[in-house]
């Protein structure tokens, strides 16, 4: 045995003299949890591969990571990398379907995906421990034999095109393309690259130089796709051994081409870009500044970590910090710091702040506070105690690190190998905490903060004073932006009083003490009922599997006053987010030390949720009430917040259609619902006064859900549950007071379509969402069915409309399960008109009976044992075990046992109940099914629906065509091509005939027959939500099998 103690492992011979693999068992600092073992192999293709043994897990994982991202992308064929990673899930030599890989995971308990980035790909999936080995093996063949189909490439260039239209209107995608295109170009730098592709840059351009796309990508994968670059992680409760095996069996054969590590030795920012302001267009009213520094690579201090370092200093929200005093002025409502996101050879230093409208108007100002705050750090010795402090911190989250979902732990830890940022004894704990106080690598970090390697983003949706408009447009995204020097003098020294570096952090843990040190064989699987009465119910469960000292608490407080109207709904919105806000400098120290909280609205109420180390999480729950019950915000802070909602609000319109189309299938089928437009509308009118009396009113007549889980006994609990009824809560609502928030019963065998326009006017997009009504959640037979049918419908209904048919990147099918009432949801976003993709649904359909019927009856067993072990997994953390238990309470069904007793159900169901269920609820034959579509529209054409426009032009106005052409392809509105129309210069009968192309186009496509269409304006959806029944609440099950114990508070 050999130990892997660095980057050069060794390799050793096995007995037959063939290199096999080599293994390093050491301890990798210390263990995720005290039940798993792990092992670092390097196979003899110097792939290298870490094994997690955990006996106790249910679900295994895996995730292989590739060093080569989208910076490897030739030249000439922008998004190669991108495109590769989506061709390897179509088919291998051995396993040839397209679906093969997804269908397989899907009927063992699995899922799948996969990301390319700068310098790295990741393709990971989970699936059940029993079906790991054929996981592994089809794996595998990604990356020894993949076929690379010729008629699949096209088809997949779609898909990332797709894809890559799907993020036009995303400000955060449009900003990480800006930076990339202005950074340096010249000497080797490669960071300018557009990474995700799009069918111009993957297909046509490359066809128009005579370029065969199939060939070079065969060609790029054979150089960069090779074992030394790849890095496997494998966890699942098989052994160690039985790992090794089967990772030496299915991995062994990736071909090793010794291709050295990639590096970007090349800096983006020169001091060419250095010292400029670059300023752009943003799609929502979200205005930003984000501070960019370059830096070199710092790998070489991970021991240290001096980015993190001085980010915590200046991402800091305490008192003194760069947002206080923003947030102080009205100015800023969010910032964040951080230093990464480069790759090997380079870095970033970045600081993002979210500006207010006024803290727009007061651009340089911001500027300069950050950087007179950079400077105060600058001056400032570098602090030990603050370097100690965060150490401290990150060994206690690293001590106390709970297990996550596998599929989350390998792709991180894959990830981590590909950055090879630490030896590999380092490799789990190395993220968590520094290890080395080194004063003078933190010192150099902080003097590379320099203005001439210093670039300032500025975004906004319209120019600032004094700019017109932004000349330039950014060649994928289409921004507009310009590129200017930073204003003068905005590096001078300033003197801001209020400046001051963070205090010690009051919140640190001191003394973390177990309640229950050792694991129950037995584990409750509900918590008990300490108190049920009118108007108040508190649960308690004691940690009894996880042994780690942090908890969760949840409030659920319902009101009468809570959202019976707009204005009351916006009153509880600013009331919860003027309290967070009011705590935001202390609570973000209690953040740092692992004590977390957020107050939010839910229907009827508000939703308290605490968790974090539970030594000072009832100090953190009384300062919280203190708050709650004293609110007085200032006139900044109502400002501020005021802002943020009004600019959330009015950004949400623009949203991709897919969904804004779920929204809209809340709003038709929910008894009260209110619009963004609605909000808005109230938002203008209120005042901090009327929140502040609004806080009062709300909690005087309310309904009391508490659930304490984790490291507390009943003793902590009863203590919360008395100081919140003490303190905030005045007397118990009635149940009926509250109950307005029920679903709508669409009547059987009825169709209705609604088809609104898309609110934004520069999205491509349309979106099908096509929901299929069922009867009540509470039925646990139909929600058993309705479950394996989904299960079933899943992977055919992808692989048609996806892969297959191209609709577009968005397509998924899930049941949807709302306000207790169960349904069915089938959703797609495209650039077809939204009536096509609703009949490539429908035909998909009217074949589905026969598929079911021709299932072979080993393949329904699959799909029904992997949905019955996908109810019956368990919890992997503490947090998901109390997420489970309070999902039952938010929606008031309060059933704890419903996944175990609907697997029992599931597992009796056969192939005759799967075909009565869709003959019933799904089939387009059926008598009783109950179908609503929300079909939005984009206000875009296609170039296809414009034929009529080329074909009169071309006849009538032949001087204008080319014009006319290039409007088409640019995908014009309704009233571009009217203005098109109205600047020709056109005789009477030319008129009429043009006039006819308007009139074509403004008609919406007939609907199917028997199908009624519901307007979008509100009057015609109130109508209909007045004609329809309201669906019946949850059945409660506290009576059927939960433990009361009843307690005197």
């Amino acid at each position: 045995m050999i130990l892997l103690g660095s980057r050069s492992l060794p390799t050793i011979l096995d007995n037959t003299g063939e290199s096999s693999h080599a293994r390093w068992n050491a301890a990798l600092e210390a263990l995720l949890t005290v039940r798993s073992t792990r092992s670092l192999i390097k196979l003899r293709n110097n792939l290298q591969a870490l094994l997690i043994s955990d006996p106790a897990t249910d679900k295994a994982a895996a995730a292989l990571g590739v060093q080569v991202g989208h910076l490897s992308d030739p030249d000439d064929l922008a998004g190669l990398a991108h495109f590769c990673e989506h061709m390897l899930f179509l088919g291998t030599e051995r396993f040839p379907d397209e679906a093969e890989y997804k269908q397989y995971l899907s009927r063992n308990s699995g899922s799948s995906n996969a990301y390319t980035s700068l310098a790295e790909t990741v393709y990971h999936f989970d699936v059940a421990p029993a079906g790991l080995p054929g996981a592994l093996s089809r794996h595998a063949q990604f990356f020894t034999s993949p076929l690379f189909t010729a008629s699949c490439t096209e088809r997949e260039v779609n898909a990332v095109d797709s894809e890559f239209r799907r993020n036009l209107q995303l400000d955060a995608r449009r900003l990480f393309q800006l930076g990339k295109a202005t950074s340096s170009h010249e000497d080797g730098a490669v960071y300018w690259k557009f990474g995700t592709g799009s069918k111009e840059t993957l297909w046509l351009e490359p066809r128009a130089k005579g370029i065969d796309v199939r060939e070079r990508l065969i060609s790029w994968y054979q150089a960069h796709y090779s074992a030394n670059l790849m890095n496997l992680v494998v966890l699942s409760n098989h052994s160690l051994d039985d790992l090794v095996t089967l990772v030496a069996q299915e991995y062994s054969d990736i071909v090793d081409t010794g291709r050295p590590h990639p590096t970007f030795p090349a800096p983006p920012i020169t001091a060419r870009e250095g010292r400029t302001e670059i300023s752009y267009r943003t799609v929502k009213d979200t205005p930003l500044v984000r501070i960019e520094y370059g830096l070199p690579d710092l790998t070489h201090l991970s021991s240290t970590k001096p980015g993190q370092f001085v980010s915590h200093f200046v991402g800091h929200e305490g008192p003194g910090s760069i947002l206080a005093e923003l947030k102080r002025r009205g100015w800023a409502t969010a910032l964040s710091s951080s230093c990464s996101n480069g790759a090997s050879g380079f870095d970033f230093f970045r600081i993002s702040i979210n500006l207010t409208r006024e803290g727009f108007d007061h651009y340089e100002e911001v500027l300069s506070m950050t950087f007179a705050y950079v400077e105060l750090l600058k001056r400032t010795p570098v602090q030990e105690w603050a370097f100690l402090e965060t150490q401290q911190l990150g060994k206690i989250a690293w001590r106390w690190k709970e297990n996550g979902q596998p599929r989350d732990t390998v792709r991180n830890f894959a990830s981590q190998l590909c950055d090879a940022i630490y030896d590999p004894p380092k490799t789990l704990a190395g993220p968590y905490y520094a290890t080395e106080w080194d004063p003078q690598a933190i010192r150099g970090v902080m003097d590379m903060l320099d203005i001439e390697r210093c670039r300032v983003f500025l975004g906004s949706q319209a120019p600032r004073a004094g700019h017109e408009f932004w000349p330039k447009k950014e060649k994928y995204y289409g921004t507009e932006y310009d590129v200017c020097p930073l204003p003068a003098g905005i590096a001078t020294p300033q003197i801001y009083d209020r400046l001051a570096l963070p205090k010690p952090n009051a919140f640190v843990p001191e003394s973390l003490t177990l309640l229950n040190a050792t694991p129950s064989p037995n584990p409750r699987t509900a918590p008990s009922v300490l108190r049920t009465e009118p108007g108040r119910r508190l649960f308690h469960k004691a940690d009894d599997q996880w042994c780690v000292p942090r908890g969760s608490v949840y409030f659920l407080i319902k009101s009468p006053s809570a959202d019976s109207s707009p204005r009351e709904a916006m009153l509880t919105q600013l009331y919860a987010s003027l309290v967070e806000e009011s705590l935001a400098p202390l609570s973000y120290d209690a953040t740092l030390a692992g004590l977390h909280y957020s107050l939010g609205t839910e229907h009827a109420g508000i939703l308290l949720a605490m968790s974090g180390y539970t030594e000072k999480l009832e100090l953190l729950a009384s300062t919280i009430f203190d708050k709650m019950q004293s609110l007085a915000p200032s006139r900044e802070e109502f400002s501020l917040v005021h802002d943020r909602l009004t600019r959330a609000y009015t950004n949400a319109k623009l949203s991709n259609p897919y969904s804004l189309a779920d929204i809209e299938l809340r709003r038709l089928t929910r008894q009260t619902f209110w619009t963004y437009d609605e909000r808005l509308s109230a938002l203008k009118e209120i005042t901090a006064e009327n929140v502040v009396q609004h806080g009062q009113r709300l909690l005087e007549q309310t309904q009391l859900d508490l659930l304490v889980h984790g490291n507390f006994n009943k003793a902590h609990a009863e203590t919360l549950a008395k100081e919140i009824e003490d303190r905030i809560l005045k007397g118990a609502a009635e149940p009926d007071s509250i109950d307005f928030h029920r679903s709508l019963t669409l009547p059987r065998g009825t169709s209705y379509v609604c088809r609104p326009p898309v609110p934004s006017p520069e999205n491509v997009n349309s979106a099908a969402s096509v929901y299929y009504q069922c009867r009540s959640a509470s039925e646990d037979e139909l929600v058993a069915r309705l479950s394996l049918f989904a299960q079933v419908a899943k992977v055919p209904l992808f692989s048609t409309l996806r892969t297959k048919e191209q609709l577009g990147y968005i397509v998924s099918s899930s049941s949807w399960i709302h306000n207790a009432v169960a349904g069915f949801r089938v959703v797609v976003q495209s650039e077809r008109q939204p009536e096509y993709l609703d009949e490539r649904i429908e035909a998909l359909w009217a074949t589905f009976g026969a598929y079911l019927d021709e299932m072979p009856a080993e393949v329904f067993e699959k799909e029904r044992a992997s949905l019955v072990a996908s109810k019956l997994e368990k919890p992997k953390n503490l947090a998901q075990e109390s997420s489970r238990y309070f999902e039952q309470i938010r929606i008031g069904a309060y059933d704890f046992g419903a996944r175990t007793r609907r697997a029992t159900i599931i597992a009796s169901l056969d192939k005759a109940d799967l075909r009565a269920f869709f003959d019933t609820y799904i089939s387009p034959s059926s008598a009783e099914r109950a179908k609503l579509a929300i079909l939005y529209r984009s206000q875009r054409l296609q170039p296809g629906a414009l034929d009529a426009l080329l074909e009169v032009t071309e006849r009538l106005a032949s001087r204008k065509l080319e014009g006319a052409k290039e409007l088409v392809a640019n995908k014009p509105t309704f009233e571009q091509v009217e203005a098109f129309i109205g600047g020709l210069d056109l005789d009477p009968a030319a008129r009429s005939e043009f006039d006819r192309v308007l009139v074509d186009l403004r008609t919406l496509p007939p609907l199917p027959a028997g199908t009624e269409e519901i307007r979008a304006d509100q009057a015609s959806v109130d109508a209909f939500r007045k004609s329809l029944p309201r669906a019946d609440r949850y059945r409660p099950a506290l009576s059927l099998d939960l433990p009361v114990e009843p307690c005197r508070l």
